[in-house]
């Protein structure tokens, strides 16, 4: 089923069947006891899997399916997933051993096959996260509503490892949507976010692109697809990767169809831009920061899949330091990529 968001834009919701969750729940196990979504032979059991349970679902679901494949939904939420025992600890465990953890391994399998239900492989970038295609989302390093063990007294960056909040934004890198751009693979065409921990229920925020593009002129959207604009380097990014100069913030993904690219905090006009484009990028932002945004709870019975094309999220300030979220990038089959590994797929950021 589906259901309307504050914005009148559509969130697709899919409610598994206990048949359906349980062909989940054990395709998880068994893609975790290979490694998880870093393993060779994941990608592979991941569709299988997915192809089994797509043979559970119900017109309903399967018409939200057809809906995030064509564009027309900014996420879907799975519910009725299975948790399982999983006390929240005192305090957050290192990375480290979370990352080697059973239980971290099928969440993030889990998503994996998420991912392939809505036909999306799982993917990592080289620059980022180590080349790790699961991204554990916590209060790593500080920044937080409480202090964690050894924070350091300088503000903390702008990253997905710290507790503060993030403004709105599509997930890097930023050259392009849909095809490399200079040798820069494209932005993914999806996230995936599960909870293994959310002690306080703290949302995810998610806009839909449409409802902000909804409130600009025409004037405006022509100047926000002209190569008028730039992105700073994330922090969480390593190597010496360019940052993205004389690109847009919207792509033509067909004549009737846009889909965007942005990051409030890391997006600028570039100084040769006319002052129309200008104009446009400030009336962008002032609309993006009235949004009002669709939340998600995420509980380990439950997950997200983002349209990383057609939709902003963020977060606010984490205040429970044991929060934990595991996220997965995704490509679409129409997107093109600069493959550096196949099984696991790593591409050039």
């Amino acid at each position: 089923m589906t259901r309307t968001s504050k914005h009148g834009h559509f969130i697709g919701t899919i409610r598994l069947t206990k048949q359906a969750s349980l062909a989940l729940a054990e395709g998880a196990e068994t893609i975790a006891e290979t490694g998880g979504p870093e393993s060779s032979l994941a990608e592979d059991a991941a569709i299988a899997i997915a192809a089994e349970i797509s043979d559970l679902l119900d017109p309903l679901a399967n018409r939200v399916v057809s809906d995030y494949q064509k564009g027309i939904l900014a996420a879907v939420v799975f519910e009725g997933l299975r948790g399982e025992d999983d006390p929240v600890p005192l305090q957050l465990p290192d990375l480290s051993c979370l990352e080697r953890d059973r239980r971290s391994l099928v969440l993030a399998s889990r998503s994996q096959i998420l991912l392939a239900l809505l036909g999306e492989g799982a993917f990592a970038y080289d620059i980022d996260n180590a080349g790790k295609l699961v991204r554990f989302v916590a209060n790593f390093k500080g920044g937080g509503a409480q202090k964690v063990s050894g924070e350091a007294d300088a503000p903390p960056v702008l990253s997905s490892h710290h507790g503060v909040a993030l403004g709105w934004h599509t997930e890097a890198p930023y050259w392009a949507t849909c095809s490399p751009r200079h040798g820069h693979s494209p932005a993914p065409s999806s996230l995936v976010l599960a909870a293994r921990w959310n002690p306080l229920g703290e949302p995810t925020s998610i806009v839909p692109a449409a409802a902000v593009l909804s409130q600009l002129s025409q004037l405006d959207i022509g100047m926000l697809a002209a190569p008028h604009f730039g992105f700073s380097k994330s922090d969480s990014f390593t190597g010496t990767c360019e940052e993205p100069r004389d690109v847009s913030i919207i792509d033509h993904f067909s004549p009737q169809s846009v889909v965007v690219k942005f990051n409030i905090y890391r997006c600028f006009v570039l100084p040769s831009a006319p002052r129309e484009a200008w104009d446009a990028f400030e009336r962008l932002k002032a609309v993006v920061e009235a949004a009002k945004p669709e939340q998600v709870v995420l509980t380990p019975e439950n997950a997200v899949v983002i349209n990383n094309y057609a939709a902003l999220h963020g977060r606010d300030v984490v205040r429970d330091n044991r929060r934990l979220l595991l996220r997965i990038f995704g490509y679409a089959k129409y997107v093109k990529a600069v493959e550096i590994s196949k099984n696991p797929r790593i591409v050039r950021g």
